[in-house]
């Protein structure tokens, strides 16, 4: 009976996670006004978000990726997206 409780309970938090997510992925979509934004991009909105005045090297060490491939995203920040 334990065992069914914590598959239950490991499902829903799961589904509340994914609901949350879409729910931020969306009101990011909402503020970029006729933008067009990539799905690959939300992350790192996500991160830049959360993480106010990150720099690109601690973006792209985040991501594994170079600092110059984050130097991509910088067209975000100055389309006023990240209020």
């Amino acid at each position: 009976m334990e065992a069914v409780r914590r598959r239950i309970t490991c499902r829903l938090e799961r589904i509340v996670m994914l609901r949350r997510i879409r729910l931020c992925r969306e009101r990011l979509a909402d503020r970029a006004d006729g933008e067009e934004l990539h799905a690959g991009q939300f992350p790192a909105l996500e991160y830049i978000i959360r993480h106010d005045g990150c720099a690109q090297k601690e973006l792209a060490a985040q991501f594994h990726v170079t600092p110059a491939s984050v130097a991509l995203i910088g067209f975000l920040m100055f389309g006023n997206l990240l209020r």
